[in-house]
């Protein structure tokens, strides 16, 4: 109905879109760089030190261990 807000806007084409399109296309390009610049070799060290660390926690039953060793069950 005349008058209403649409919930959609198009464009036919043009030098508007063009420069929609170009602006978007260079804001994710420079988000890509952005965010390959910010993973240093420093923060992938750092990345990996954690990711072991918390992997021979889990992986070795580090938790089942440390709480049979303050809990101990009971000679039956």
């Amino acid at each position: 109905m005349p008058g209403e807000l649409a919930r959609f806007s198009y464009q036919v084409g043009g030098k508007k879109t063009e420069e929609l399109e170009e602006f978007i296309k260079d804001y994710k390009y420079a988000r890509k760089e952005a965010s390959e610049a910010a993973i240093t070799p420093e923060l992938k060290e750092v990345v990996k030190d954690n990711f072991e660390y918390f992997d021979k926690i889990i992986n070795n039953d580090y938790f089942y261990k440390s709480r049979n060793a303050e809990d101990p069950k009971p000679d039956v």
